[in-house]
C-alpha cells in the first residue's frame, strides 16, 4: 500500500471508530473533522499543519478514552498509525534538506577578475571609452548594481576615469596605464 492509500484507510478507520461513539458526542464530530482536515493538509502538501493536526487528534483520543466512550485498542490503533504518519512526515522533511555546499570563493574572485579585464578589454575596443549601458549589453546576466561595483573598483584600481555627463549617465575613460 502506498503512502496515499495508506492515509485514505487511516481516515477510514478514523470514521469507523468514530462510529461507535453516540451521534450527539460533539468529541465525535471534531475528532472526524480533524481527520478530514490532516487528510487535506498532506494531500496539499501541508506537512507543517498536518504535524499541528495529528498532535491535536491525538490529545483528543486521549479525551476519548477518558470518557471510556470506545473500546482503548480501537484508540490505540488509530493513534499507532498517525504517530506513524506524523514520524513519516519528519524523516521526509530531514531526507528532503538542501544540501548546503561552502562557497567556492576562488572561482566567484576569478569570474569578477575576468569579468573586469573583459571590461578593459570591451573599452580598448571601444577607443578607450564605454557607458554602464554599453557594458549592460555584453553581461545581460550580471546585475546593474554588480557593474557598478566592478567599475568602482576599476577606478580605485587607476585604470578607468569617471565622468558625468547627466545625472543618471557616467561615461568610463580607460586611462593610459590600462594600456599594458
Amino acid at each position: 500500500m502506498n503512502k496515499r492509500e495508506e492515509i485514505i484507510a487511516t481516515t477510514v478507520a478514523l470514521y469507523r471508530v468514530t462510529e461507535l461513539m453516540p451521534e450527539t458526542e460533539p468529541l465525535r464530530l471534531k475528532i472526524r473533522e480533524l481527520g478530514n482536515e490532516i487528510l487535506e493538509k498532506l494531500f496539499l502538501g501541508d506537512k507543517k499543519g498536518a504535524k499541528t493536526k495529528i498532535n491535536l487528534l491525538l490529545l483528543y483520543f486521549d479525551v476519548a478514552l477518558k470518557q471510556s466512550r470506545v473500546k482503548e485498542k480501537n484508540f490505540l490503533v488509530l493513534r499507532r498509525k498517525y504517530k506513524e504518519i506524523e514520524t513519516n512526515l519528519v524523516v521526509e522533511k530531514i531526507a528532503k534538506r538542501p544540501q548546503i555546499r561552502p562557497k567556492q570563493i576562488n572561482n566567484s574572485f576569478n569570474s569578477k577578475k575576468s569579468r573586469q579585464q573583459k571590461i578593459l578589454e570591451l573599452m580598448k575596443a571601444n577607443q578607450g571609452k564605454i557607458d554602464l549601458e554599453q557594458i549592460r549589453e555584453q553581461f545581460s546576466n550580471v546585475s546593474a548594481r554588480t557593474l557598478r561595483r566592478d567599475m568602482s573598483l576599476l577606478a580605485k584600481k587607476d585604470l578607468v576615469s569617471r565622468i558625468r555627463k547627466s545625472k543618471k549617465d557616467v561615461i568610463f575613460i580607460l586611462k593610459n596605464n590600462a594600456d599594458n
